[in-house]
């Protein structure tokens, strides 16, 4: 009986215990299936179609090591599959548990069920320290501890299968334009850049992660190579630890023990949407269905900020960047949600959807947590309003970011380049859309508002049962004897 492998965000052969098992197993195929609906859905663009490929070419090389060749399909999953059960009668398939958008959610779902029916033997595996059907939140921080140290898998000693001639790869070249300055896709290039960034450029992470000019280089960006499995979360942890060890420059450690931190609020916030697949498309706390509704939503200040036509240099500058390059920072990206839906006062879900097409690293389950937290609908987040004049001021003191992607600006003295509308020398440069302070005060009364509601608090406290971080600290200990939530009643301008 012949072994599939279903890849799927997993495009690597390292530390990929389905791949390991099935080879163990006896023959196998390797399987790629590219689904239109999900690919070409509304949440994915050219960049992704384009990195996709190139991991895809990238695998295909690592098996051909092997003698044996990615065998990839276009089409429907659940269709494929049942061809294939034509082809070879029955057979035991091997995959990962993904975290995705609803339609990939109930799509497996069905195919899991027509693997029951048809006497197909399937193996699903966790995958990085996502748990499905998690029964407590209180558990999972050890649980994480527990996955991310074990050993990491080696790649197969043996792959056999046979070569299958209806093979679609080289086809997928017609999905996608090759075109854009955007990070090269595959594990080669992954790995590269994991080795770029613990040898040399990460000594400045910390200090520089929130520059949107300086962190292009001392951020680690790795981020795509996680969303599209290239890397594992485990292996990267676990050179990362070896890493600090060599070190004994303490402030390099410093950086690096600040990336190690942030690599477990990686698998949170993908918990989040596997256990509330809702978050990717209503809001969290049910309460602010009262305020910002999709419907509302002001097509003119919207579309000024997807081009980065606002008037504010750093808001342009940063939607430019991305638009250009597919990245940006984290602080950066908080910036573009926090301006689109507290000062614009629009409803996150349309500023989700197409900041997913343009982030290269879109990972569904962060990427819709971190929406509804930047803009204020999860109700167990501190409301984090940032201001574009002060994060200009604070993060790009001398204007080389912003002229660097809004030429226009570039004979603007420094004194003006963080607010050209407010020169005596009268800069030809679009006003504002919106009054900054103005906005704000609005977004935050109307939020305050809502935050009087008195079944409020008590929502609050069963989302944050279900999905807040659970830190081990005194002060943490007593605000959840209190029932209180942590950071819940602040409004915090940034």
């Amino acid at each position: 009986m012949v072994n599939i492998v279903w890849f799927q965000f997993d495009l690597r052969i390292n530390d990929h215990l389905p791949l390991f098992d099935a080879s163990s197993a006896g023959s196998i195929i390797p399987l790629f299936i590219y689904d239109e609906k999900i690919w070409e859905g509304n949440d994915r663009s050219n960049r992704h179609r384009k990195f996709l490929f190139e991991s895809l070419v990238d695998l295909d090389n690592e098996l051909k090591k092997y003698q044996i060749s990615l065998y990839v399909k276009i089409g429907d999953p659940l269709k494929i599959f049942n061809e294939l059960l034509s082809k070879y009668g029955k057979y035991s398939i091997y995959f990962h548990h993904e975290t995705n958008i609803n339609y990939h959610r109930l799509k497996v779902e069905k195919i899991k069920k027509w693997f029951q029916n048809n006497s197909i033997e399937f193996h699903e595996y966790q995958k990085n320290a996502v748990v499905a059907g998690l029964k407590s939140r209180n558990v999972w921080s050890q649980k994480w501890k527990e996955i991310i140290n074990n050993e990491v898998v080696s790649q197969p000693k043996q792959i056999t299968g046979d070569y299958l001639s209806d093979n679609q790869i080289i086809k997928l070249e017609e999905y996608f334009v090759k075109e854009g300055d955007f990070q090269k896709g595959g594990r080669s290039e992954g790995l590269k850049k994991l080795n770029e960034f613990l040898k040399s450029r990460s000594r400045t992470y910390q200090i520089d992660i929130s520059k949107p000019q300086k962190s292009v280089y001392s951020s680690s960006r790795l981020s795509p190579y996680l969303s599209f499995g290239c890397l594992s979360l485990r292996e990267i942890n676990q050179k990362l630890e070896k890493r600090i060890i060599q070190l004994e420059d303490k402030f390099w450690r410093k950086s690096l023990n600040s990336f190690g931190n942030r690599l477990k609020w990686h698998c949170h916030f993908i918990q989040k949407l596997e256990d509330e697949p809702l978050i990717e498309s209503k809001n969290l706390h049910s309460a602010y269905d009262k305020i910002r509704k999709p419907e509302d939503l002001n097509i003119d200040t919207f579309n000024s900020w997807k081009e980065g036509f606002t008037g504010f240099p750093m808001i342009d500058a940063c939607m430019r960047s991305l638009i250009k390059t597919g990245w940006i920072n984290f602080r950066m990206r908080a910036l573009l949600m926090s301006f689109h839906s507290y000062n614009l006062f629009n409803h996150w879900k349309p500023a989700a959807d197409y900041l997913a097409t343009l982030f290269l690293d879109y990972e569904p389950g962060i990427h819709f947590s971190q929406c509804q937290m930047q803009s204020g609908t999860t109700g167990i987040n501190t409301l984090r309003v940032y201001s574009p004049i002060k994060q200009s001021m604070d993060q790009d003191p001398s204007g080389e970011f912003i002229k660097k992607w809004v030429p226009e600006l570039k004979d603007v003295s420094i004194n003006d380049i963080h607010t050209p509308w407010l020169s005596q020398k009268k800069e030809k440069y679009i006003n504002p859309i919106v009054d900054e302070k103005g906005s704000r005060k609005r977004a935050l009364y109307e939020i305050a508002q809502i935050r009087k509601y008195n079944d409020f608090k008590k929502t609050s406290k069963k989302i944050y049962d279900k999905h807040g971080s659970r830190k081990n600290t005194q002060d943490q200990r007593r605000r959840q004897k209190e029932m209180k939530l942590p950071k819940s009643e602040q409004l915090t301008l940034f």
